[in-house]
């Protein structure tokens, strides 16, 4: 989120001659590669991570990441969104937050709080969800129940003050990231066994040594951190 990110004032191109991810924006792209971690997701109903033929909409860093980590079969531009209003317009509210996120670990908690329903809420739907809780039975679908207490939801349609560019750089950002650190894990000698949104579960051969210490750029195995697991 401290990154340069897209802020308005997208040019739509599909002259494919001149197209080039080099420049900050979202292109249409079809493209195929063969990895054992695939990069690019591919949305249906859910978002799917494969191999071979991949298209969709994609950050450009996101495409320049493939592009120069794997073995490209074939790609082909179709049209793209290039941005012109790129800055690091968030460093100043980041940087502040987790200044203030140093104080005490109460402070840290409301900082988590604040920065990721923040970015969350870059991307939010104008139809959304009103949760209902009530101890008469309803007349919709029941989602949950808590002791005598039912649980609903009603859409609504809201005009939304989002900004679904900078969430989408932002998550590709991420994934780029996360993506580095199992790179940093494989050629440390680990095998990747899973991975949440910032951790990453791996395994290495009993005699070699990972806790406490950098591997690679991304990863640090803290074993004095706390973890809870549910």
């Amino acid at each position: 989120m401290i990154e340069s990110l897209p802020y308005g004032n997208f040019i739509y191109s599909n002259n494919k001659d001149n197209l080039n991810t080099n420049f900050p924006g979202f292109y249409n792209i079809l493209i195929s590669y063969d990895t054992d971690l695939p990069v690019l997701p591919e949305k249906s109903i859910k978002l799917y991570f494969k191999t071979r033929n991949i298209s969709g909409w994609y950050w450009n860093e996101k495409i320049e990441f493939c592009i120069n980590i794997l073995k490209i079969n074939n790609i082909i531009i179709h049209e793209g969104y290039i941005s012109q209003n790129n800055g690091k317009i968030l460093v100043d509210f980041i940087e502040e937050l987790n200044r203030i996120r140093e104080l005490d670990p109460i402070r840290e908690k409301i900082d988590k709080l604040l920065i990721n329903p923040f970015y969350g809420r870059l991307a939010l739907k104008e139809e959304l969800n009103n949760i209902i809780i009530s101890d008469e039975i309803p007349n919709s679908k029941i989602y949950g129940k808590i002791e005598e207490f039912y649980i609903t939801k009603i859409k609504k349609h809201k005009i939304t003050k989002s900004n679904i560019a900078i969430a989408s750089a932002i998550t590709s950002k991420a994934r780029i990231k996360l993506y580095q650190a199992f790179l940093d894990v494989i050629n440390s000698g680990g095998r990747v066994l899973y991975c949440d949104t910032d951790s990453v579960f791996a395994e290495y051969k009993h005699d070699k040594i990972v806790e406490d210490i950098n591997i690679g750029n991304h990863i640090f195995f803290n074993t004095k951190k706390n973890m809870i697991l549910s």
